[in-house]
This record gives C-alpha cells, structure tokens and sequence, in this order.
C-alpha cells in the first residue's frame, strides 16, 4: 500500500511503506510491542517506531515542516529516519533497518556495569552522531538548527557491527527555540536527571543542551546510575540541578578513570558557556582521556549478553537476567514487563522514560511543584550569569 491511498494515511515521503498489523483493538494500536520489523512489497525491511505523541490531527502540518529535515540525515552514527506515517490517525516512525541492540537493554543485563573502553566508544559515537545533527544544512547550504535535545540511553543504539548510533528524532517546539517566561512541563519527576537546567527552566536549547545530555549519558555509564538521584525527593535533585550541585561519579564507583570523569563533569556544566563548544570537541575530549574499544570488540561485548535485537520478538522474563536496582531505587529498565520501551504504555513506565510528551501528565500537581520550587530566584540566577556576547546558534561551530 502506498501512502496516501488511505485517506488516515500521511507520509513525508513517496515511498511504498508496509502498513502494521491491524490493530488488535478496534482502531486503536497498542504501545507493545513498541517496534516492530516491517518488509514493503519491494523486499525493503523497515524498524517501525509508534509514535503516540505525533498523533494530534491538528498538528499535522506542523509536524510536516518540522520533521521533514530529520528525513535528510544520514550518517554512520545515525539510523536514517525514512518517514513519518500515519494509519488509522496514529503515527508511526519508519526507520532504515540496522541490526542493533538497545543500549539500556544492554545496560540492564550488564548490571549497569560496562567497561571503560566500552563506554567512551558508545559516548564516542553518540557525540559524533550530535555533532552531525548539529552540522546539518539544507540543499541551499544554510543550516538546518538542528538539536536532539532529549540524548540518553534510550535513544543510542549499539549496531550488530559495533557502531554506536543516535534516534529517536523529534522537532524542537516553538518555545524550546525562542525560550518561554515560565517553566514548562516537558519532564517528569522520573526522567529529570538527564535533562539540562535550560530545558527545566523553559530557556532557548542550543548544541550545547546535546552537550549536557551527551555527559549525564557519560555521568551514569560510569557510576553506573544516574546522577542526582541520591536525593530524598526528586524535586530537590531538580534544586540541585538548577544549582549545580553535581556530584561525581567515583563517589558511587570508585577506580572511575579521572579523565574520563572530568569530561563527564565538564559536560554537565551549570552554564552552558562552560561547556564543551562542540560534540566534535567534547568527543576528542573522551578520546584523549580513555582509549575506545574497536567496533569488534564492541560488538564482542554487546553480543556477550545474550540481548535480542530491536524489532525482535519481545523478551520473556527468564531471559532478561536479574533486576539490578542502584542506590537510590532508580535502575535502568530495559524492554518487557519491567517498563522502558515495550511495556504496556512507555509514557508511564518506571525508570529510563521517554522525553516531551511526557509532561508530568501523571501528576498534574507536578507543575505546580515544580513552578512553586523557586524556579524564578534560581532562573533569574542563572540568566544573570550567561549574561554575553550574543547567543549559540545550533548548527554553527562555537569556540569559546
């Protein structure tokens, strides 16, 4: 079937898509299993990604214009986007089909514990993946502004052939560009550790929030847990976070190789001016400070967990391997039964959870918190200090 034969059907490109199996209920999807491998007619193979928060009829025109660049990108640390369909009004993300593994499945079944070579080869190739995305331009040259802004393990890839890869592409909205007055509600009270103190204050993003989400990646690969959870209640880590208080990651897991760890530290700046400039700086910074693992030896690694691929046939619980929770109560959650991507509702699962749809929906007190937390004194802080010469534009190379 070709899209647009089905008047509930939209693509951003010309292309003979495989639809989904028919939904099991009515008209309706369900979020598990998540991805699924789909072959067109033409024997073409596509990863196929619901898409629940693309579904708005209304906004399709906006999403049009706004993923249409994603679609253009290609780069051996990226899995190409192919198109954005719709199919009985709910979307679906179609992805070329790279064999790969989940880095958080990944995670789960290692105990949250990789080594160190390992784990500046997947930073490595994440960052070179950002980099890309930011030095993105258009057929006319000019620069797309690209940003990924939501960078975690969730959304890196380890390929069968060892190369780490960035998805899970969305269209930055209107205010994340030009800023807002007030706080937004674009995370919740379980994925607030990886996001940027920018992001929470509802302030422009630049290349640089990639930056910092690239380093709170870093961050819990080494401590192996995310940083800010060692507080009582999730909204003084968010205090701490809008002050700073970042603590490093051999307090959790000492022997943490020191360099590596100031490159995590430096990445998770306060302000973003000091930060990396670049992810091409902040990726030759984890370079120097700990040799990567080759692609063999990545893949070796990888294949040595016994991890099905994305897009196979869902985990059963007795091969997932043990729950490893870290200190704090807070583990990485991979696919199945335990939450992450492939539980019953993604948007609602414990753990390792899903970026801007996920206003804090499920506790509609939450904004009230969070705006209630002081957020004006430590905005006004905050913005008073990154007070400069002019802004970072994403998609141009910055030097400090």
């Amino acid at each position: 079937m070709r899209p647009g034969d089905d008047p509930g059907t939209l693509s951003l490109v010309p292309l003979d898509l495989p639809p989904p199996p028919p939904p099991r209920q009515g008209k309706i999807y369900p979020f598990s299993p998540e991805f699924q491998l789909l072959q067109s007619a033409g024997g073409q193979v596509f990863l196929v990604e619901r898409a629940p928060w693309f579904d708005t009829p209304e906004d399709r025109p906006w999403i049009e214009q706004r993923i249409a660049p994603w679609c253009t990108l290609r780069n051996d640390h990226l899995l190409p986007l192919v198109a954005l369909a719709f199919w009985h009004d709910q979307a679906f993300r179609y992805y070329e089909h790279v064999p790969s593994w989940e880095l958080a499945h990944l995670l789960r079944r290692s105990g949250n514990s990789i080594p160190a070579s390992i784990t500046a080869a997947l930073v490595r190739d994440a960052l070179l993946g950002a980099h890309a995305i930011h030095e993105a331009r258009g057929a006319d040259g000019a620069p797309l502004g690209l940003i990924h802004r939501h960078i975690r393990p969730l959304s890196i890839l380890v390929g069968h052939d060892g190369v780490g890869r960035l998805f899970d592409y969305e269209p930055l909205e209107r205010w994340e560009l030009e800023g807002s007055p007030r706080p937004k509600g674009t995370f919740s009270m379980k994925n607030f550790h990886m996001i940027p103190p920018e992001q929470i204050l509802a302030e422009p993003l630049t290349l640089r929030s990639d930056i910092y989400t690239c380093g709170a990646v870093l961050w819990a690969l080494l401590a192996g847990r995310y940083p800010f959870l060692e507080h009582e209640y999730p909204l003084e880590g968010v205090r701490a976070i809008l002050e700073g208080r970042l603590e490093a990651p051999s307090r959790w897991r000492p022997g943490v190789p020191a360099r590596l760890e100031a490159v995590a530290m430096r990445a998770m700046a306060l302000r973003p001016l000091d930060r990396y400039a670049s992810a091409q700086a902040m990726a030759d910074a984890v370079e120097a400070a700990q040799p990567p693992a080759s692609r063999a030896e990545v893949a070796a690694w990888a294949q040595s967990l016994g991890v099905r691929g994305i897009g196979e046939p869902p985990f059963r619980e007795e091969e997932q391997g043990p729950e490893v929770e870290s200190e704090g109560g807070h583990p990485y959650r991979g696919g199945g039964a335990a939450g992450g991507r492939g539980a019953s509702d993604p948007r609602s699962a414990p753990g390792l959870t899903r970026g801007r749809r996920e206003v804090l929906a499920e506790s509609p007190l939450g904004v009230a918190v969070v705006v209630g937390l002081g957020l004006v004194t430590a905005a006004a802080g905050l913005r008073a200090c990154e007070a400069g010469p002019g802004e970072i534009k994403p998609g141009t190379p910055v030097d400090r």
